[in-house]
């Protein structure tokens, strides 16, 4: 009889495109803004990104 085998993605790298789990919790912080103009997200930001690993910014229009 066959054997039946059960995995969690992440747990055993079987397939080149699973990728491991990682244990530790990543952090985001996500500035908003609903109004135009100045309204202090940039000052936010500056604060906020020196214990950034990574900043972005996204504008839609």
């Amino acid at each position: 009889m066959a054997e039946c085998v059960v995995e969690r993605n992440g747990q055993t790298l079987v397939s080149p495109r699973k990728r491991p789990r990682r244990n530790d919790m990543s952090k985001v912080t996500v500035v908003l803004g609903a109004q135009w103009g100045d309204e202090g997200k940039g000052k936010v930001v500056d604060m906020l990104a020196t214990d950034a690993d990574i900043v972005c910014r996204c504008q839609v229009r």
